[in-house]
């Protein structure tokens, strides 16, 4: 799971168009088979009072059907809402050798060119 603010617009998010990082984003999870799942609630309050969809929410294909986010209705005076993802731990009750998903990091290929791409933006 990927959660955040990624400093990118995505009509996947609830953005009216993409931006370059949101299309950089929208390529990574379209290549890994992952879902966004959020609702298309803006999370970010401009001081002009004009709202974006900054936050994200990514998951795995096999995880996006127990996932849910939600949007929480305060900023707790940051100009985000905090968002929450609940992820339905015990899965398809008919299914009972329930395991935990775990990632071996080390193994990761960090040299993928849009995750190098990615971290290259959002590190600006």
């Amino acid at each position: 799971m990927i959660t955040g603010d990624l400093i990118g617009k995505s009509t996947m998010w609830g953005s009216e168009s993409s931006d370059e990082r949101g299309r950089l984003l929208e390529e990574f999870i379209e290549s890994n088979g992952a879902v966004v799942i959020n609702t298309g609630q803006p999370t970010y309050q401009h001081y002009s009072g004009t709202q974006s969809h900054l936050d994200v929410a990514i998951v795995s294909s096999d995880l996006a059907a127990r996932a849910n986010w939600t949007v929480l209705n305060t900023t707790m005076g940051s100009d985000h809402n905090p968002t929450l993802v609940k992820i339905d731990e015990l899965g398809d009750p008919h299914i009972n050798d329930y395991r935990p998903h775990s990632c071996n990091m080390t193994r990761a290929d960090w040299s993928h060119r849009n995750l190098r791409a990615l971290f290259a933006t959002v590190s600006k």
